[in-house]
């Protein structure tokens, strides 16, 4: 069975080898939403019915609320995911200025990747909510590994920053 790529196409590849990086990308991202939808599901007959929906900076629960909250992580998270796949097959949207063909087809491409990457980040987050949620109330406390949480804002505030940044300082070659 071929894997069916949302973000990039067989053209968007520089070669074959780039391929299968992509489609494990994809499919992992595909299983952490479906395991995201499905912890609930699994945890539900033990959790309470006052489950922690916020943590602060210090990992202190500062807010709470029904365990039906659950469904709605997954639910955002889907929505994000989709909207990232909607935005990498409409370049039309965010591609407003002209530039010459071989950069055009090189910055959509560019582009694509990069929003892959967000979106695998995206489901990764929003299943390591799903689950700290989950987790704390069962315990009755905020997990022990809540700092885990800072290095997904990192990824976000500073990471993305930088791959941003090296795709725009990649050599070009001349026109």
């Amino acid at each position: 069975m071929k894997a069916v790529l949302f973000f990039t196409t067989n053209a968007g590849m520089k070669n074959e080898r780039e391929k299968p990086f992509w489609e494990l990308l994809f499919f992992f991202t595909l299983g952490l939403m479906i395991a995201t939808w499905l912890l609930p599901l699994l945890y539900w007959n033990s959790l309470p019915d006052i489950i922690p929906t916020h943590f602060n900076g210090h990992g202190d629960v500062d807010g709470t609320g029904s365990k039906y909250f659950l469904f709605l992580i997954p639910f955002v998270g889907t929505g994000s995911y989709s909207l990232l796949v909607y935005l990498a097959k409409r370049p039309d949207l965010w591609h407003k200025y002209h530039i010459s063909p071989f950069r055009s087809n090189r910055s959509t491409r560019g582009t694509a990747l990069l929003l892959e990457v967000v979106g695998f980040l995206c489901a990764t987050m929003f299943f390591f909510l799903q689950y700290m949620f989950i987790d704390a109330a069962r315990i009755g406390r905020t997990p022990g590994y809540f700092w885990i949480f800072w290095i997904f804002i990192a990824l976000f505030l500073v990471g993305l920053p930088l791959l941003m940044g090296f795709m725009t300082a990649a050599k070009r070659p001349n026109e």
